[in-house]
């Protein structure tokens, strides 16, 4: 194949894959209950709201990101799943692919500036009990999920009900975060562990 064939291959793959997650995300937006969003953030990968609560984005949150892994196979999933849950979204937030985030019957707070890698999620429910008595019938705990500004959080990383994690800490990547996480900490392991603090 020639140098020529090859760039003009290039050129309308390039082309046709920019159009076809225009559509995806058009798709989705179908798909998406947004009378729960309040605000416009900058969708650039697919992304699916659902629920009966409130999504809240401030100025310049971004969903999505190209070039990066899982951008074109995957998509974000936002759940403010009940009447009483709230998700807020402060500005300036930047969330990579494939990230979940569901809110069950409490709250999920990011603040201004987060860094959110690909393939995470945030939870603030057990969703199911752990008792085999308890798996279906809704008894479970749910707590309120709180990350302040300038937080970067690496990829495949887990935030689990209850946490709060402090301003400017780093959360390392496959971290599992089970409990609250001071401020300027770098948190690493499963279950997350200290490892140092930032200066």
């Amino acid at each position: 194949m020639s140098s020529k064939t090859f760039n003009m291959i290039k050129l309308f793959a390039k082309f046709f894959s920019k159009r076809f997650q225009l559509i995806r995300i058009y798709l989705f937006q179908n798909l998406s209950n947004y009378k729960i969003v309040e605000g416009s953030p900058q969708i650039k990968q697919p992304t699916l709201f659902v629920g009966s609560g409130k999504i809240i984005f401030k100025e310049k949150v971004q969903l999505g990101y190209y070039p990066s892994p899982m951008y074109f196979d995957t998509s974000i999933y936002i759940e403010a799943r009940s009447k009483a849950s709230t998700i807020i979204f402060e500005k300036n937030v930047i969330i990579n692919n494939n990230a979940k985030i569901i809110c069950d019957k409490t709250s999920i707070y990011i603040g201004e500036n987060t860094i959110i890698g690909y393939n995470v999620e945030v939870l603030d429910s057990d969703f199911h009990g752990l008792s085999v008595e308890n798996r279906k019938n809704g008894n479970y705990e749910c707590k309120p999920v709180h990350i302040h500004k300038n937080v970067f959080i690496g990829n495949n990383v887990v935030i689990l009900k209850g946490v709060t994690i402090g301003e400017n800490s780093v959360i390392g990547n496959s971290t599992v975060v089970t409990k609250d996480v001071p401020p300027n900490a770098i948190l690493v392991g499963n279950p997350g562990k200290i490892i140092r603090y930032i200066n």
